[in-house]
């Protein structure tokens, strides 16, 4: 999925707060406008619904995999060797 969402473009849809005089804000969209603007493909429903399923199954301990969730990244690593630390 690609977002064509720049910094200019943010810059541009930004207003002035009133909590932090020469800031602007964006409004966050609403859960139905994200699935509305990025719509997500047949098949790759089919695969989320497929990996959610394989989850749960983990979760509920029917499957005998170990679940790990990794995250979130950082978004300071801007070199490798930053990543590698």
């Amino acid at each position: 999925m690609n977002m064509s969402l720049n910094i200019e473009t943010l810059n541009e849809t930004r207003q002035p707060s009133e909590a932090e005089p020469g800031t602007r804000e964006v409004p966050l969209p609403t859960p139905s406008e994200l699935r509305a603007s990025l719509p997500v493909p047949a098949h790759m429903q089919a695969r989320i619904r497929q990996h959610r399923d394989a989850i749960r199954r983990i979760l509920n301990g029917e499957d005998p995999r170990t679940l790990v969730v990794v995250g979130p990244c950082s978004c300071l690593l801007y070199t490798s060797d930053a990543a590698d630390e």
